[in-house]
């Protein structure tokens, strides 16, 4: 939660800001038991917990790549515009994470690409 308040500030957002620390306020207080109603989430399966096959990996990336190659020769639509997205977020939660050394700002500028890209893709008749 800290980083992302130091995010928000950085980013100067003052409305998230603030949303951001009333979460945290609320975090603070004590905890309330269950009540009846209300039920735990369902525990992972073995398959969740396990790191994903050499396959499924190999899916991703193709589905990634393939989805870079569209937009680069014109040829995106909304699902492959979503594909990149995913591929960002997970690229930031992992560096984040410590799994990389890219510079924060190359993640924004990626991030404002792809919404001017979803931007265009409404304008165009």
């Amino acid at each position: 939660m800290i980083r992302f308040l130091c995010l928000m500030a950085v980013l100067k957002c003052p409305l998230h800001y603030c949303r951001a620390l009333a979460i945290t306020a609320m975090s603070q207080n004590r905890k309330k038991p269950l009540v009846a109603s209300q039920s735990r989430r369902k525990p992972l399966s073995k398959a969740m917990l396990l790191p994903h096959t050499a396959g499924y990996v190999g899916e991703l990336v193709l589905r990634n790549h393939v989805a870079l190659a569209a937009f680069r020769a014109g040829k995106g639509n909304g699902e492959l515009l979503a594909e990149l997205a995913k591929a960002l977020y997970l690229a930031w939660y992992l560096q984040e994470a410590g799994f990389d050394a890219a510079d924060r700002e190359r993640y924004l500028e990626a991030e404002r690409i792809l919404d001017n890209a979803a931007r265009n893709a409404h304008e165009k008749p």
